[in-house]
């Protein structure tokens, strides 16, 4: 399999990327994890030749097949559904195009020349299965939950977890040897993440993912990838037997670090006493020697910075009164209502989780109750002292790509003194010099963190969050799980991060395939909800 010998990658004075050799096993389930700007990304778009190390190489077995899943759907699809499903197999779609070609050509002003061209054409379409082309690909569109009577609409017309079906879907008809999936679970919802880990399992081949998800990262690989300050170090076993293994390496190495330390010191007080004598100078010089051997052993010791002690507080600056929002006999959609007759009432501190499968109106709630989308019926009332903030999607797009961090964030608050902003960005990892860096130079992740920062400045009480933790890190996404859980305000957000609802959630707002929705007490655990859900 793919094998990367000598790999490094600089940015901005930085190696995300060191000398990394790793030789990829055949059939493996391995998953790449690492804090926000760690190089996950960069790593992967080098496997997939999208990006290109400053040194070392990537070598490739002939014939091998990379299948790669970005973080983003193609924001350029073919007219079709089934078009661009089919477009996924490059080589097999771009015989297909040229065949039509010659074959117009043919019709128009028939050659001999033109003909051959068209039998080659045709003989080697032929040969790759090319007259089954059209119904394989149905087919895994069909099995990925699409209806045939919707595989001819325009791919713009779904939503974001139905895209990622679709660049899914133009995964398995290439059958790659090796699948490469970035961030695979962001905007799916809970069923199409059952069936994504299910088709991993199966998978015969090796798949490398980059995720977030905790859940998945317990439940699906047997080899875990870790990189970190441009060092690539596998573990063996799950998500769980890393953190494991991980804290045991730390340990060791804290004790080790320990050791050394003293012994500098026992040497040192030698050096101090006995250095000046001439009866002893012999050895002080030796003993010198031993100091230097054992800082440069110190020096190559890196020890974790123990970032999971990191908090953040957000601040709530005026209650809201004890009732949030209503809604009464609310319908929401854009033309057609996707849910109707809404009826129930928010309260302050309730932390509702809306969840259910994709398409069924969970973001278009969030943006008609921000005014961004009309109600289709009913009505909404706002209470007392009600502030609302909202975390989009796409939130990273509205940043300024030209200012730094610091002043990004400055701008969501100028009352905001530069120590209290400091120390917020420091709460979500930005510190030292990083508050100074320009924000088009920022990783996916970093950008989220950023923006949830500017979200968090606003002095809301009551935040509507639209997947916030969509390219978060582990570390990210629990430092913001515990931020929420002890806000003392009122949060509506939309999550398919099953971890995530579990330790914010108080209440569940359940979107169901009929148009309604119901709010109960409790996360999803609690209400058993992911066997529902998977079930449907």
């Amino acid at each position: 399999m793919l094998i990367l010998t000598n790999l490094s990658k600089n940015f901005h004075g930085r190696f995300v990327l060191k000398n990394i050799n790793y030789n990829f096993p055949q059939n493996g389930l391995i998953a790449l994890v690492g804090v926000n700007g760690a190089g996950k990304t960069t790593l992967l778009n080098i496997l997939c030749n999208l990006d290109e190390p400053d040194s070392g190489v990537v070598t490739q077995p002939k014939n091998t097949l990379i299948g790669y899943l970005p973080q983003e759907p193609n924001p350029d699809p073919k007219d079709s559904m089934l078009i661009e499903c089919m477009s996924g197999n490059e080589e097999l779609f771009q015989i297909m195009l040229d065949m039509n070609k010659a074959n117009m050509e043919m019709a128009e002003n028939f050659t001999n020349e033109k003909y051959e061209k068209f039998e080659f054409l045709e003989n080697l379409f032929r040969s790759k299965d090319g007259y089954s082309f059209e119904y394989n690909a149905a087919k895994i569109l069909q099995g990925l939950g699409f209806k045939e009577e919707d595989l001819e609409k325009h791919p713009k017309a779904l939503s974001g977890g139905w895209k990622m079906r679709l660049e899914l879907a133009k995964i398995l008809i290439k059958n790659p040897d090796f699948l490469i999936l970035d961030e695979p679970t962001n905007h799916l919802d809970l069923p199409t993440i059952v069936w994504l880990e299910d088709y991993l399992k199966k998978f015969k081949r090796t798949v490398l993912f980059v995720s977030h998800d905790e859940s998945l990262l317990s439940r699906l690989p047997n080899i875990i990838l870790h990189l970190k300050d441009g060092d690539l170090t596998e573990y063996q076993g799950n998500y769980d037997s890393f953190l494991l293994q991980y804290e045991l390496r730390e340990a060791n190495k804290v004790a080790e670090l320990k050791n050394i330390e003293g012994k500098i010191e026992t040497l040192s007080r030698f050096i101090d006493r006995f250095g000046a004598k001439a009866s002893k100078a012999t050895q002080a010089r030796s003993k010198m020697k031993m100091v230097a051997r054992l800082e440069s052993d110190a020096s190559n010791i890196t020890v974790n910075k123990d970032d999971a002690e990191i908090n953040i507080k957000i601040p709530l600056k005026q209650k809201s009164g004890k009732e949030v929002i209503t809604f009464e006999e609310c319908a929401v959609g854009y033309t057609n209502p996707l849910v109707k007759k809404l009826s129930f009432t928010v309260t302050r501190g309730q932390k509702i989780a809306i969840v259910g499968a994709n398409g069924l109106g969970k973001s278009t709630l969030i943006k008609t109750i921000v005014n961004q989308i009309p109600f289709l019926g009913g009505n909404m009332k706002l209470g007392h002292n009600v502030k609302t903030a909202y975390y989009a999607q796409d939130q990273a797009e509205y940043l300024d790509m030209k200012q730094t961090v610091l002043e990004n964030l400055k701008a969501s608050n100028p009352e905001l003194s530069e120590g209290n902003a400091r120390g917020l960005l420091g709460s979500f990892l930005f510190r030292g010099n990083d508050v100074y860096k320009q924000v088009n130079i920022l990783s996916g992740g970093e950008k989220s963190r950023l923006s949830l920062a500017c979200l968090l400045v606003q002095e809301a009480n009551f935040l509507l969050l639209d997947e916030p933790t969509n390219h978060l890190d582990i570390l990210s996404t629990e430092i913001l799980s515990e931020a929420l859980a002890a806000y003392e305000g009122t949060v509506m957000f939309v999550s398919h991060n099953r971890s995530f609802i579990n330790a914010v959630a108080t209440h569940t707002l359940v979107f169901s395939s009929k148009g309604e929705a119901y709010l109960s007490k409790g996360n999803i655990d609690e209400l058993n909800l992911f066997v529902k859900e998977t079930s449907t």
